[in-house]
């Protein structure tokens, strides 16, 4: 049974071989390491987000799991009232802001300063590659 991502509803079922995605725990491509608890995966659907919520939840997963150095485990589930304090905290990030965080995650992917990288671009002929 294929398994979506609550917040951004992209298929995770397609893993990694070693790790077996369940409603609770899984990878997604979008917003990062999800775990949460049985309680916030039964009833998120109850709670009626916005498209709008979800895209502020989906955001703010993927920053704190890039800032967090990309961890194979949280160190807590996310239960309904994490998921509605990120909600309520949300705001966007300004033009400046977002080219920082851009700029932290290409020197992430560096191995040292000079380093020739290839960013992909969704509709370039390098995603195709």
């Amino acid at each position: 049974m294929p398994i979506s991502c609550l917040f951004c509803q992209k298929d995770v079922t397609n893993d990694e071989p070693d790790f077996r995605p369940t409603r609770t725990l899984y990878m997604c491509k979008r917003c990062g390491l999800i775990q949460l608890t049985e309680e916030a995966a039964d009833d998120f659907a109850a709670e009626r987000y916005s498209s709008n919520d979800r895209a502020a939840i989906s955001i703010t997963l993927r920053n704190e799991w890039e800032r967090g150095g990309r961890p194979s485990r949280r160190n807590q589930k996310l239960t309904l009232d994490d998921l509605s304090r990120i909600v309520s905290l949300f705001r966007p990030l300004d033009p400046i802001e977002k080219m920082d965080y851009a700029l932290v995650n290409i020197e992430k992917s560096s191995s040292y300063v000079g380093q020739r990288l290839t960013i992909p671009f969704p509709g370039s002929d390098l995603c195709n590659q």
